[in-house]
């Protein structure tokens, strides 16, 4: 039975312990109430782009698009990105009298390292800082006077995410500067170093780490504000200053000659040996289970098994091997022990929000081995054949496979340096190519209200060749109607049969050999109605294009009624294409489809000119909301500058036609003048209407009969011309 001594120590360790989760937790808190402002952050994005289509709109960029990855951002002016501001800082009262005084500024701009302020050569006591500061943000800040934190009363300031309170500015978007100071404070909700959820821990230098703190906060106010990393090193310290005072004890208790010194001694040890048993205690609550990043031997996670009071050790559990794989719980050749050193300098412990987002990243699939393979029996028992492996990088050299004969399957895989990997195992049927569990992806569009096209399809097959057929699921029937596979054309087995129903996919079968089952599928449909297409560069976001889907050629057609298909001829596509798909597809359904450049920049600007080519199905998806959105609200705006110049022009050449309708000129000169005025004002309004942006038809009709009377007026007016010219040569 535990002592009462035992049962309070534990109490204390427990009490530390809450201590570190409870602020931690404090901290989660206040990142959920940061998080739910996005929807607020949304907004100021949607204004942002909405500026820069009234910007970018007028004048777009008309560079000649040569090839996918040839596109440039178009640069944007640094105002419109950032804004210079001045801080200024009345230093208080009781620091006026001092000689010496050094003021420093501390904020997210400055990384929060101080900065010295300048003294104001106007106003005495007041010192000033400028900055420039990133546009749509709130910035925070706070003083250093003489070394103590101080915020401007006189200033707006607020709790930041971590529980301190600061001064803060709004600098708002370009867009916002005129609304009130109301409506930029509703918007601007979001701090610029406002923490958010990782997908893998990263990490501040330890110089920006760590705040500027007056020397007068006593170790035990230091120690309840402290973060994790802290906490760890003092208390290992502090383990490690006892273990040296034990030892020195156990010295003299064993030189000393007198009795009464030895039990002043013994009596020292206790207290230091119940001292080092709560810090071990608290220790070993506090870690438990923690994640920790590594820098020895390259960047890697850990997960704290223990901590170790006799040697002052850590002993941790490797998460990843050397390519992103999970190791198996049970491997105790992935356990590494961290020295104090170690601890000190090569060790960062994460936070909860962090190791939140860390066991998250752990549940994905994709850090899992998985092996593609058959069982091969040619050589009279069965043997493990892999036919492929994801990711696709890895080498099997690395890795060594353990597989069951009896049972006909694999029991572990396992990594050469840290023992056995978490896998997922997929057998492929010997009598046929597809792989089991993957996805057959296809691409369709309905030609009419009869006929139903497949355009393209992704295959998961390691067949040779893959027959292919396509059926109509008519009104009463069923699936199992459509389970007789024949041969195809030449004579092959049909492998995949399609089955549609309703202008719809409604399953894909494929012949194993000795059975017939359905596989995944993932039906993806076009339309060619003017509809407004996404084609993304995964490398860089800015240079995606929007496009408009014009011409999807005929491929392979299905109809209930054979009839309907008698005219249904296969088609191609009209114009060049820019890339090719690089999956596995059907060599009768390539999957280009025709598109006509509609913005080269992801909606920053509308193309100018006319640019068409094609592409294959599978690299396009449909515009989302914003995009179209973006789009109209470009083409609406250009349709609007169309009509106020072609209005401005209308007026202009009026107001020509009548000068010169009776016009009587003296020199040859100045009738080309006017001859040549008239002309440029006709040709700017045949630009415009030969630009397609003018939909009102009194407009146009008006427009056509003022260049009608232009050109007859300009006809006349070369006559004489030519006439004028004649009689001054004689």
């Amino acid at each position: 039975m535990a002592s009462i001594e035992e049962l309070f120590s534990e109490i204390e360790a427990n009490n530390m312990t809450n201590e570190i989760y409870n602020k931690e937790l404090e901290d989660l808190r206040i990142q959920n109430e940061i998080l739910k402002s996005e929807k607020k952050e949304i907004f100021v994005k949607i204004i942002d782009l909405e500026f820069k289509i009234k910007k970018f709109g007028a004048k777009p960029k008309s560079h000649k698009y040569q090839e996918f990855k040839a596109i440039q951002k178009p640069q944007e002016e640094d105002n419109e990105k950032s804004m210079n501001v001045t801080i200024e800082y009345d230093i208080p009262e009781e620091y006026k009298n001092e000689e010496n005084i050094a003021i420093d500024i501390i904020g997210n701009f400055t990384e929060w390292i101080p900065h010295a302020m300048e003294e104001d050569d106007q106003t005495p006591y007041r010192y000033k800082y400028t900055a420039s500061l990133r546009r749509g943000y709130k910035h925070r800040y706070q003083f250093l006077v003489n070394g103590n934190e101080h915020i401007d009363e006189n200033k707006k300031s607020s709790v930041k995410f971590d529980g301190s309170k600061t001064n803060y500015i709004m600098v708002p978007l370009i867009a916002l500067e005129d609304q009130n100071e109301g409506k930029i404070e509703a918007f601007m909700c979001q701090d610029i170093d406002s923490p958010q959820l990782l997908d893998y821990p990263s990490f501040v230098p330890e110089e920006i780490a760590k705040r500027f703190s007056s020397e007068s906060i006593n170790e035990e106010d230091k120690t309840e504000n402290t973060n994790l990393k802290e906490f760890v090193h003092s208390k290992i310290s502090q383990c490690a200053d006892i273990t040296q005072k034990k030892q020195f004890l156990e010295t003299k208790i064993l030189e000393s000659g007198e009795e009464k010194d030895r039990v002043i001694f013994r009596s020292q040890y206790k207290e230091l040996d119940s001292d080092f048993c709560k810090i071990g205690l608290s220790l070993k609550k506090a870690l438990k289970g923690r994640i920790i990043h590594t820098t020895l031997d390259g960047p890697t996670i850990f997960e704290i098994d223990e901590y170790n009071s006799s040697d002052n050790t850590i002993r941790a559990k490797r998460i990843y091997d050397q390519n992103r794989l999970l190791l198996d719980n049970s491997n105790y050749g992935s356990y590494v022990t961290f020295r104090q050193e170690d601890l000190m300098s090569h060790v960062n412990f994460l936070t909860l929000q962090q190791e939140a987002s860390v066991r998250m990243e752990m549940h994905k699939d994709y850090h899992k081995f998985k092996i593609f393979y058959q069982v091969d029996t040619s050589m009279g028992e069965n043997e493990c054949l892999p036919m492929s492996v994801d990711p696709s990088f890895i080498s099997l050299n690395d890795y060594r496979i353990n597989f069951d004969k009896q049972q006909c399957c694999i029991t572990s895989i396992s990594n050469n340096n840290y023992g056995n990997v978490q896998f997922i195992e997929n057998k492929i049927d010997p009598n046929a190519g597809f792989i089991s569990n993957s996805v057959f992806e296809v691409w369709t569009n309905e030609v009419n209200d009869k006929v139903f096209n497949i355009i393209h399809c992704h295959i998961n097959d390691m067949s040779d060749s893959v027959p292919i057929a396509t059926e109509y699921i008519d009104e009463g029937e069923s699936i199992s109607d459509h389970m007789e596979f024949g041969t195809d054309s030449t004579g092959q087995v049909l492998r995949y049969k399609i089955l549609i129903q309703n202008h719809k996919i409604l399953t894909v079968l494929y012949n194993f050999g000795e059975n017939i089952d359905e596989i995944p599928f993932n039906e993806t449909k076009l339309s060619h109605d003017g509809s407004l297409y996404q084609l993304k560069n995964k490398e860089f976001e800015d240079q995606t294009m929007i496009v408009k889907l014009n011409k999807i050629p005929i491929s392979m057609t299905c109809a209930s009624d054979k009839k309907d298909l008698e005219h249904m001829n296969i088609q191609s596509v009209d114009n060049e294409p820019i890339s090719h798909c690089k999956m596995r597809y059907f060599e009768r359904l390539p999957g280009y489809v025709d598109l006509e450049m509609i913005s080269a920049d992801n909606c920053m600007s509308l193309y100018q000119g006319e640019y068409k080519f094609s592409a294959p199905a599978c690299m396009i998806e449909k515009a989302d909301d914003m995009q179209r959105t973006m789009i109209l609200s470009m083409q609406q705006y250009q349709k609007e500058e169309s009509v106020n110049g072609i209005q401005k022009y209308l007026e202009t050449l009026e107001k020509l036609v009548e000068e010169n309708k009776f016009a009587k000129y003296e020199s040859l000169e100045e009738m080309k003048n006017a001859f040549q005025s008239l002309k440029t004002s006709e040709e700017k309004i045949g630009e415009i209407l030969g630009e397609g942006n003018i939909d009102g038809e009194d407009l146009i009709s008006k427009a056509k009969q003022v260049t009608m009377m232009s050109s007859k007026i300009l006809r006349g007016m070369a006559a004489e011309m030519r006439m004028m010219a004649m009689r001054n040569k004689t």
